[in-house]
């Protein structure tokens, strides 16, 4: 079948999870009005039926997720633009009257240039996954804007939003709260009459640059072009799979609304951000299934092969995909892992379980003790090997 195309992300996401889903669960209705067949044959075959699903839904969860992930991120990636048209209802005084009323007001910082307007906002979470959301949003008017004014802005707006931080502390936090990060998002507007056409060339990736870590904390400038009533930011959101909303995704939302008082229109705009697919986005659902799978089982046996010739304590490093070989007696780690050539550091992926045979806990006592053979191993060829903690 050629249909539905993995550009349809949403589509291809609902009707596979039907198919899947439905394809062991479906039967059950027919069964059930079967005259013929016991109410215990029902029950039996309904409770198989079941399990198949379960056993099925087991054995395919990495390729399952790893098609989820990926249609989730080609969605992200489908309605984002370098660029939208302003709605034709467009004032900035409406946007400038509509900001005075977010959060309070705060004074502004003695360096240059000074926004127009600068508001701040706490909000408690409800999740687990952050202690709350404090906004920061500033407003800058300008009659040109070239690159070196948009730095000076975007330096202004950042040292501004610092002063702000911890205006009002979380309250009424459980433990897991406790835990979490404070999520933090400063929204920089700036209203331009006109701007400098070299600036205008390279203009969006300059604005998706310096955003911070863009899960907890993001800065997302938004540039409204009042000449050709155009409206530029990093519309790129990061894809969410049910760990908490991430900064970058609470700021496009914001200036979605803000601006366009919903999602902004994606009809005739053909500006796509530029982004290298592994796969055609015209390939079908199935194709992408079926060489998602393979590549994952595949995966899976070159690594079982990998460690079927190893010995105890043997570590092989991939330098070129970053990624590590670990034997310890009959148990083996894969492990991922990024390389600072210019410190020459080398951060090695946290670890609590074994990849081979099969997945186990690793006792406190045996992590200690492969952690100490990587250091070794990478200190023999010059690295310093650091371990990322696991939160």
């Amino acid at each position: 079948m050629k249909y539905p195309k993995i550009k349809n992300a949403l589509l291809c996401r609902v009707l596979m999870y039907i198919v899947v889903i439905g394809g062991f669960l479906l039967p059950i209705i027919p069964i059930s009005l079967i005259p013929f067949i016991s109410e215990d044959a029902k029950i039996l075959i309904s409770f198989a039926l079941v399990v198949a699903l379960i056993i099925y839904m087991v054995k395919n969860l990495v390729t399952l997720m790893t098609v989820d992930a990926t249609l989730i991120f080609i969605n992200c990636f489908r309605n984002a633009r370098t660029q939208f048209d302003l709605p034709d209802n467009f004032s900035a005084n409406q946007i400038y009257n509509k900001i005075s009323c977010f959060g309070k007001p705060y004074d502004s910082q003695p360096v240059f240039p000074q926004p127009d307007l600068l508001r701040y906002k706490f909000k408690s979470s409800w999740d687990i996954y952050s202690k709350g959301t404090e906004k920061v949003v500033a407003i800058y008017q300008t009659e040109h804007l070239d690159k070196e004014l948009y730095l000076k802005i975007f330096n202004s707006a950042k040292r501004n939003s610092k002063t702000l931080t911890g205006t009002k502390k979380p309250m009424f936090l459980d433990k897991e709260q406790k835990k979490a990060p404070l999520k933090r998002i400063t929204i920089v507007f700036i209203f331009a009459q006109t701007i400098e056409e070299r600036f205008r060339s390279d203009m969006y990736d300059t604005l998706c640059k310096q955003n911070g870590d863009e899960i907890d904390d993001c800065y997302l400038p938004c540039v409204v072009d009042l000449e050709r009533k155009l409206c530029s930011f990093n519309s790129m959101k990061f894809p969410e799979l049910g760990f908490g909303r991430h900064a970058i995704n609470i700021g496009i939302k914001f200036i979605s609304k803000t601006i366009f008082g919903r999602k902004p229109s994606l009809k005739n705009n053909n500006h796509f951000i530029n982004v290298d697919l592994d796969n055609s986005l015209d390939d079908s659902l199935w194709t992408f299934w079926k060489t998602t799978k393979k590549e994952v089982v595949g995966d899976e046996k070159e690594r079982r092969k990998h460690f079927e010739k190893m010995e105890h304590k043997q570590i092989i490093f991939d330098k070129e995909d970053e990624f590590i070989y670990v034997k310890w007696e009959d148990k083996g780690l894969w492990l991922s892992v990024m390389i600072n050539e210019d410190n020459r550091i080398v951060e090695v992926d946290s670890f609590d379980s074994w990849d081979y045979p099969k997945s186990n806990m690793i006792s406190k006592k045996t992590i200690k003790e492969i952690e100490k053979t990587i250091s070794v191993y990478f200190a023999g060829i010059g690295y310093s090997a650091k371990f990322t903690v696991d939160d």
